[in-house]
């Protein structure tokens, strides 16, 4: 939702919002290495940089919900 206000307020000047879910990563969240999680960082940090380079190239306009692939997420 902050996202969509954000854009309310920038889309008059020709701001554009992005969010991006990164995916399950693994991480020490919880004090030990959460192998189970799909992504190593350097993976999910990868595929964020190319999502993020795709979508600069796009002429999309308004707020987006984004997982780490790409793929629009419902709000």
């Amino acid at each position: 939702m902050q996202s969509k206000l954000q854009h309310n307020q920038l889309k008059e000047q020709g701001g554009r919002v992005l969010s991006l879910h990164p995916g399950w990563i693994q991480n020490y969240m919880q004090g030990k290495l959460d192998e189970a999680a799909d992504l190593t960082p350097e993976q999910a940090a990868k595929q964020v940089i190319q999502v993020l380079s795709n979508y600069e190239t796009t002429n999309k306009s308004g707020a987006h919900f984004l997982n780490y692939l790409g793929n629009e997420l419902r709000w």
